[in-house]
């Protein structure tokens, strides 16, 4: 996107002192984790760079584990990789690639473990969701019960030792706790979220950003427009679908420049289902109904924000559907990938540029508003 000058997003807003009198951030600390290496090495611009790659190596990893088809695998990829979206979200340096990346290979994980067990694979699974949860907690809390679903009858029937188990929740505890730490040093207690926090002493009404329904949900500083839609009676069941409905309508133009394509993978997987199928469909439904139904949210300046995450599974919903019914008919697996790629491609050229317009646009308009690094 093409800036005249680099500029560093107004975050240090999201500042405020805590109760042991040092300033602390406003979001949680999974993703400044993962930044601090590449801020310890004085090479912080490469962390973007690194972590859309760590996003094309796991969603390549989700995509086979969940199709066993190395067609569909190199599809699903190739279908995200012009996406407006998954460009400003990398460049912003926000935790959503990173939560899409370990959800990713958590998924990828579990679906493996499902056939081959390890204790270094239950390792890995522990680190990743508990990172994710450490990252972006309603996320994590999601990537767990998806995990938890595709791996509750393996180890009902003791395929997976419990050994192993233990060990996988020994590896995310780390991380989880690194959450009501923070919480117990910035807000005085570990129970009350730091956001909360936040809001409560920039915002109004008090209680904000609490989960949940009701009149005082929903902040008027720093979201007023959402705010004001909601009306008198607050944020109720029927703003909370109607937030829903907003999120899955952009997901797809956002992502893949064409809304129905989405529709069409689910229906055309339907058509054959699978264990895996099901488990990478169902992320990114769950994901989007908690957020639609549990927290509004923000506007979807930067891409599809907080449904963001679900994008690789989406994508691999759209390949394995796409590859079942091409396959139908024929197995000249090499016209088959040549006719598909030809489309999507196509497909790329026509809706995607529309939406990068735009996106770059208002992207545009927000940069101006930051701060000019080299003047700083």
């Amino acid at each position: 996107i093409p800036l005249a000058a680099p500029r560093l997003a107004h975050a240090a807003k999201f500042l405020f002192e805590g109760a042991d009198g040092r300033l602390h951030g406003v979001f949680v600390p999974g993703f400044p984790l993962f930044l601090a290496p590449f801020v310890r090495w004085d090479a912080f611009m490469l962390a973007g760079a690194t972590l859309s790659a760590l996003m094309t190596v796991t969603h390549a990893a989700l995509a086979r584990a969940a199709t066993r088809d190395e067609l569909a695998a190199r599809l699903s990829v190739l279908l995200t990789l012009p996406s407006f979206a998954r460009a400003v979200e990398a460049a912003d340096l926000l935790s959503h690639p990173f939560v899409a990346a370990m959800s990713s290979a958590s998924v990828a994980l579990a679906l493996t473990i499902r056939e081959r067990p390890t204790l270094g694979r239950m390792a890995a699974l522990g680190v990743c969701v508990g990172w994710t949860v450490s990252a972006r907690v309603l996320d994590g809390m999601v990537l767990a019960a998806v995990v938890a679903f595709a791996l509750a009858d393996t180890l009902v029937r003791r395929r997976i030792p419990w050994r192993f188990a233990l060990v996988a929740a020994l590896c995310a505890l780390p991380f989880v706790a690194l959450v009501p730490a923070q919480q117990r040093v910035a807000t005085g207690h570990v129970r009350r979220p730091t956001s909360v926090e936040y809001a409560d002493r920039s915002d109004w009404p008090r209680n904000c950003l609490h989960l949940g329904f009701g009149k005082e949900v929903g902040c008027r500083v720093e979201h007023p427009d959402v705010k004001a839609e909601f009306g008198e009676d607050g944020f109720t069941p029927s703003d909370a679908l109607r937030a829903s409905r907003d999120r899955m309508s952009v997901h797809g133009p956002e992502v893949f420049g064409v809304g129905l394509l989405v529709l069409v993978g689910y229906a055309l997987v339907a058509l054959r289902p699978s264990f895996g199928a099901l488990v990478t469909g169902l992320f990114p439904v769950l994901l989007t109904l908690t957020y639609g139904l549990f927290y509004f949210g923000n506007s979807t300046i930067h891409g599809a924000r907080h449904i963001f995450p679900a994008a690789p599974f989406a994508a691999t919903v759209i390949a394995q559907g796409l590859t079942l019914a091409a396959r139908q008919k024929a197995e000249r697996t090499r016209e088959i990938a040549g006719a598909m790629l030809l489309a999507l491609v196509a497909l790329a050229v026509v809706a995607h540029p529309p939406r990068w317009r735009a996106g770059a646009r208002v992207t545009h308009d927000n940069q101006w508003s930051r701060l000019d690094l080299r003047e700083l």
